[in-house]
């Protein structure tokens, strides 16, 4: 998780090219489910199916994760879900709460940071008066990274933020035909 990075074709399956069928669940276009494969893959050891169930709700969005394992040999990886937020944040790098309980919470600082056990956080959006809370059905290993550019402005060259990268992740052991849930909420709230 340390040096993660979608580039490492020989440790890392990125799924962001790959084409999702899609289809409505509903009357009123609040659920969608996407489904793909990843075809037959050394580095998961196998062939996974990924279906993600998209429920868009009032203020959240919940996603209901199910991966099958619709190869004939163990699948053994690491299923990590990427959710890019780009906030409005005073200052860098851009800090997060972990939340535990009222006692325990923990805020975050780093530009980059991989956090375990962790069961959900919140990020604020300050100028916006809006805070993000990140939810998982079970604990999940946490990759935090922010991302900037550097930028000729009338200014100079200066270092602009681009956005935030959170990645939750499991570890995924699973027999021809056997599938792991998993679901993630993200709620979005005025302060």
């Amino acid at each position: 998780m340390d040096e993660y990075t979608k580039r490492d074709e020989k440790n890392c399956l990125a799924m962001g090219n790959q084409v999702y069928d899609i289809e409505g669940v509903d009357r009123r276009n609040t659920e969608y489910v996407a489904t793909c494969t990843t075809g037959d893959s050394p580095i998961i050891g196998g062939s996974l199916q990924i279906t993600k169930h998209f429920k868009l709700r009032q203020n959240t969005i919940l996603v209901d994760i199910t991966l099958t394992n619709i190869g004939e040999e163990e699948i053994s990886c690491i299923y990590g879900c990427e959710i890019p937020l780009s906030v409005d944040s005073h200052a860098f790098p851009v800090a997060f709460i972990q939340l535990e309980n009222k006692k325990k919470n923990l805020t975050w600082e780093e530009k980059e940071i991989v956090l375990e056990q962790v069961k959900s956080l919140r990020i604020y959006d300050e100028p916006n008066s809006t805070s993000l809370t990140l939810v998982g059905d079970t604990r999940f290993t946490l990759l935090k990274e922010d991302y900037t550019i550097e930028s000729e402005t009338v200014l100079g060259n200066e270092t602009l933020y681009q956005h935030t990268l959170f990645m939750a992740s499991w570890p995924l052991v699973l027999a021809s035909g056997g599938e792991k849930k998993i679901t993630l909420g993200l709620r979005v709230e005025r302060k």
